[in-house]
């Protein structure tokens, strides 16, 4: 093929492409001028969603923070009641709950404290939920419900996910009350199950309530 028909052939390429790039172009211009107002209104509508998420987010974090806030400063009983009526749903209310609770047994309000302790165990972490449960057994003694409270202690000693302190002295505790109710067998049968608990390296807790209940097993035998 000779230099001559190579140029204009190439020449000829070129101005194809270069026509059908302005077509292309001209495309381009013919549908936003034929169709601006809907493109301008998706544009807008595109930011108003970004703009309305973003308020929804900082509200939302807001609302959070005020939540916190309130249910970290209340102290007395009627601060605690009004910041958990006011933010029942917030993530802090269990442990608010628990220091209505703790409130409300040292003003010997039981039957109150107990009704917001079972409200922490099924809302709350593990370990404030066998702290609330512990807490809940305490409270139905001092009313003086021993049976009950007796068998709260046993029940929550042999529950799997509680801390190995919490579970001894669950376990102390329930034996020394069936111990006080005169059933000597089930208090034996009891703190036998405390030499079933691993105690953790480092937990001087768990360790003098599971000594606790060995020796109230062994005053026992």
């Amino acid at each position: 093929m000779s230099t001559t028909k190579v140029k204009k052939n190439s020449k000829a390429l070129n101005a194809e492409i270069e026509n059908a790039l302005f077509n292309d172009v001209e495309r381009c211009e013919l549908f936003f001028t034929t169709h601006w107002k809907q493109t301008v209104a998706v544009a807008v509508a595109a930011v108003l969603a970004v703009t309305a998420a973003f308020a929804v987010y900082h509200h939302q974090l807001k609302a959070k923070r005020a939540a916190a806030e309130q249910l970290g400063a209340a102290d007395t009983v009627a601060e605690l009641e009004s910041a958990i009526a006011k933010y029942p749903d917030a993530p802090g209310v269990a442990i608010a709950r628990y220091r209505l609770a703790l409130k409300l047994i040292e003003e010997k309000k039981y039957d109150p404290a107990i009704k917001e302790l079972a409200k922490v165990t099924s809302s709350a972490d593990a370990s404030l939920r066998g702290k609330a449960r512990l807490t809940e057994a305490y409270a139905t003694e001092l009313a003086g419900k021993l049976a009950d409270a007796a068998l709260k202690f046993n029940t929550l000693g042999n529950t799997g996910d509680t801390a190995a302190a919490v579970k001894c002295e669950a376990i102390y505790s329930a034996g020394r009350l069936y111990a006080k109710l005169g059933k000597k067998a089930e208090a034996k049968a009891v703190l036998k199950n405390v030499s079933n608990i691993t105690i953790p390296n480092g937990s001087e807790s768990a360790a003098y309530w599971k000594a606790a209940a060995v020796e109230l097993l062994s005053s026992l035998e």
